[in-house]
């Protein structure tokens, strides 16, 4: 975080922030990990904070969370694609 010149133990977080949900880009408890990326890229961020339905910040979701969960989500077309490459070929079991 560019402090611009400023102490980070005497600045507060306000005095660097944008102010009020209508600025900021948050997401909410239930949003799918795809809408959260999509703002996440778009806005050229690494972290994004979530809010419960009282707009209360109740989490912080950085890129490498979404990462980690597209990884587990995908595990087994990456575990294809990794054995593809590397001469195991692609195909599992009987067929």
């Amino acid at each position: 975080m560019a402090l611009l010149g400023r102490s980070s133990k005497t600045t507060k977080v306000s005095e660097i922030c944008t102010h009020g949900r209508q600025n900021l880009i948050v997401a909410d408890l239930d949003e799918p990990v795809a809408d959260c990326m999509r703002k996440m890229i778009n806005k050229d961020m690494r972290h994004l904070l979530i809010c419960d339905d009282r707009g209360e910040v109740v989490g912080l979701l950085s890129i490498k969370d979404l990462v980690k969960e597209i990884v587990a989500q995908h595990k087994e077309v990456v575990q294809r694609l990794t054995d593809f490459a590397i001469g195991k070929g692609a195909f599992y079991g009987s067929d």
